[in-house]
C-alpha cells in the first residue's frame, strides 16, 4: 500500500551487520521500515515501489528511529514504543492487537493466539497472523516476536523471510552476534528511484 499524505515522506537509507534498511515518514510518524535487503539498490527497488514521491531531507524522526533501528541491529537490547508509528490498520481489532504486540518486550516472544487474546479475541490467531502479514513498520512493531502454535516461526515479510526473523530472535536471546559492528552510514538525501528508471 503506497503512502499517503499532504507532502512527500522522507527516508533514511542505512547499512547495517544484517544487511540493508530504510525508514520512511515524517516528523509525525514513521510509516514504513523495510529491513533486511542484501543490496542497496534492491532496497532503493523496494521502497519506490511503497513511496514513488520523496523529498530529499530527512526529519529528526527519522534519524531518532534509524539510529535505533542500527543500534539494534549492532546487539543492543532497544525499546521502539516511543517511536511513533502511522496506524497503517482501521479497525479497533487490528488496533489492540498492534497495540498489545508494542508490549511485548525485547527477548520475549507471543504466540499468535496468545496475542489474539490479550486484544480480546481468543479465537482469532489466524485473524492476528493477517495483521502481521500487512505490518508496514517491521521491529518498531515486533511482529517477528509473534511465533505459531508449538513455537513454530510462521511467516515473515523481509526478503529472507523466517530465516531473518529467526536470525532476529537469535540476536535478542544474544545467540548472534552481528558480524562486524558497522559504523557507517549512508544517507539517502536524493529522491530513490523505481527500478526499470
Amino acid at each position: 500500500m503506497p503512502y499517503e499524505s499532504a507532502s512527500p515522506p522522507g527516508v533514511l537509507v542505512r547499512r547495517s551487520p544484517l544487511g540493508w534498511f530504510g525508514v520512511v515518514g515524517d516528523e509525525q510518524a514513521i510509516s514504513d521500515v523495510c529491513i533486511g535487503y542484501s543490496t542497496r539498490r534492491e532496497l532503493e527497488c523496494r521502497i519506490a515501489a511503497v513511496v514513488p514521491q520523496q523529498q530529499a531531507d530527512t526529519s529528526s524522526l527519522l534519524r531518532e528511529a534509524a539510529d535505533a533501528i542500527g543500534r539494534y541491529f549492532e546487539g543492543e537490547p532497544m525499546d521502539f514504543r516511543s517511536i511513533p508509528v502511522t496506524a497503517s490498520l482501521e479497525t479497533p481489532f487490528q488496533q489492540r492487537v498492534l497495540q498489545q504486540l508494542r508490549r511485548v518486550r525485547y527477548g520475549e516472544t507471543v504466540s499468535y493466539g496468545e496475542l489474539a487474546e490479550r486484544a480480546g479475541a481468543p479465537r482469532a490467531a489466524r485473524a492476528v497472523g493477517s495483521i502481521m502479514a500487512r505490518n508496514r513498520t517491521p521491529l518498531l512493531i515486533p511482529c517477528h516476536r509473534v511465533l505459531a502454535s508449538g513455537g513454530r516461526l510462521g511467516g515473515f515479510s523481509a526478503p529472507l523471510g523466517v530465516q531473518f526473523k529467526q536470525m532476529l530472535l537469535d540476536l535478542e536471546r544474544g545467540q548472534l552476534v552481528p558480524p562486524g559492528r558497522i559504523r557507517e552510514t549512508v544517507n539517502v538525501h536524493r529522491r530513490v528511484v523505481p527500478c526499470g528508471a
